[in-house]
C-alpha cells in the first residue's frame, strides 16, 4: 500500500465579525452589511465538513442577533464574542471542539490582530479579510475525502456542546453517561464504509496509531484479500448521532492478528469509546481463535494519545530493537476488558 503525508488541511476557520462577515463595526453604531458572497462561502465550506466559529470583540448578544438576522447563527458552533483578546478565544474554541491549533484558520480585517495571531499561535493559518471570497477554492479548504458524514459534522460539534453544558449538572461523571444512553454498534465494514476509513485515517492525527494515510482505493483492496478485515463502530445518545467514529484494519492472514490501523475520533475519546472498540477487536479476534492481538506503534509527535489508551486498557509493550517502533500485544481472551458498564453495546462478528 502507497502511505504518503497529506498536505495541511483545515477542519475549523475562526471569524472575526465586523469589516470580515460584514461591512460596519457595531459598537461604533453602524448598521452592518453582510459581505457579497459570504452566505455561499459559508455553506460551501459547512458542506465540506469544516466547521465555523467566532472571536469577535463585541456584545455575544447584540452580535448574535445580527447574525440570526441575516439568516447564518446557525453555521457556528462554540463561538467566543466578547472583550477578550483574540488569542485566548482561539484557545478557547480549539479546546471545546477538540481541534488541535493546526487545524485551525483564522480571518480578520486587523492587520495587528493577524500579526498578534502568527506571533502568538504560529500554528493558525492566519488570513486577511479580503481573501474571503477565494476560500472554497484554497487547497488547505478542498478535503481529499468527503464521505456522507462531512455535511453532518457541524451538528454533532454542537451536539457535543450541549453535552458539555450539561456534564456541569452532575457530580460524577460516570453517573452523566449512564444519563447519556450511550449506544455502541461494532461491525465488519461494508462496501460504503471505506470513504470514511479513509476520511478517518487522514483526519485523525492523535488517535492513529501509526500515522498512516489509506485511500478508498487501498481500504477496499484491503478486504479483498483472505484474512484482512477492516472493522468500524458508530456512536449514539439521547443527543443524538456520532456516526463512524472508530476504524481498524487487521490482518489475520498469517497466523496472527495483526493491527495495521487504527483510527478513533478525538471527540469520544472521554466517553469510553477506545476501550470499547478494543473490546470489540480483541473479542473479534478471539472468536478467529487468536490467541493474541498485537498492535504496531510509531509515534509521530502528536498520537501519544493513541499509545496512553492502549496502555491504560492493558495491551503490554515492548520497544522494537533500534527502533522507535512499539509493539502493543494483548492476551487473548483473557486481557479482554468487558464493555464500559455506561455503553450498551451490540456487536456483529461475521
Amino acid at each position: 500500500m502507497i502511505n504518503v503525508p497529506m498536505a495541511k488541511k483545515i477542519k475549523c476557520i475562526v471569524w472575526d465579525l465586523d469589516e470580515t462577515i460584514w461591512q460596519g463595526r457595531l459598537l461604533d453604531g453602524d448598521t452592518p452589511k453582510l459581505r457579497p458572497g459570504v452566505t455561499d462561502v459559508l455553506k460551501g465550506l459547512d458542506n465540506r465538513g469544516v466547521i465555523h466559529s467566532i472571536a469577535s470583540a463585541n456584545d455575544h448578544n447584540h452580535a448574535w442577533s445580527v447574525l440570526d438576522q441575516f439568516g447564518i447563527s446557525t453555521y457556528f458552533v462554540a463561538p467566543q464574542i466578547n472583550m477578550g483578546n483574540k488569542v485566548d478565544s482561539i484557545k478557547k474554541i480549539s479546546n471545546s471542539l477538540n481541534f488541535a491549533l493546526n487545524d485551525i484558520a483564522f480571518i480578520d480585517d486587523d492587520p495587528m490582530e493577524l500579526e498578534m495571531i502568527r506571533s502568538m499561535l504560529p500554528e493558525v493559518v492566519a488570513l486577511p479579510a479580503n481573501v474571503y471570497n477565494g476560500l472554497l477554492e484554497m487547497p488547505e479548504f478542498l478535503p481529499d475525502y468527503r464521505s456522507d458524514e462531512s455535511p453532518k459534522r457541524r451538528q454533532m460539534l454542537q451536539e457535543e456542546v450541549k453535552r458539555n453544558q450539561d456534564i456541569t449538572k452532575y457530580s460524577n461523571i460516570d453517573d452523566f453517561f449512564k444519563s447519556c444512553h450511550i449506544k455502541f454498534t461494532g461491525r465488519l465494514a461494508r462496501d460504503n464504509d471505506f470513504l470514511r476509513i479513509s476520511e478517518l485515517a487522514n483526519r485523525t492525527n492523535q488517535m492513529n496509531i501509526n500515522g498512516l494515510k489509506y485511500s478508498r482505493d487501498e481500504i477496499a483492496s484491503w478486504n479483498k484479500s483472505c484474512g484482512r478485515y477492516s472493522l468500524v463502530a458508530s456512536l449514539t445518545d439521547k443527543y443524538g448521532d456520532y456516526g463512524t467514529v472508530a476504524a481498524a484494519i487487521i490482518d489475520a492472514s498469517s497466523g496472527k492478528v495483526d493491527v495495521n490501523g487504527l483510527w478513533i475520533s478525538c471527540r469520544v475519546g472521554k466517553k469510553g469509546l477506545p476501550a470499547a472498540f478494543f473490546t470489540y477487536i480483541g473479542k473479534f479476534a478471539d472468536k478467529l481463535c487468536f490467541s493474541e492481538l498485537k498492535a504496531l506503534y510509531t509515534p509521530t509527535g502528536v498520537n501519544r494519545l493513541a499509545a496512553f489508551h492502549m496502555g491504560i486498557y492493558g495491551f503490554k509493550s515492548n520497544r522494537l530493537k533500534n527502533s522507535e517502533t512499539i509493539e502493543y500485544n494483548l492476551c487473548l481472551p483473557g486481557e479482554i476488558k468487558e464493555f464500559p458498564e455506561w455503553i450498551n453495546a451490540e456487536c456483529e462478528w461475521s
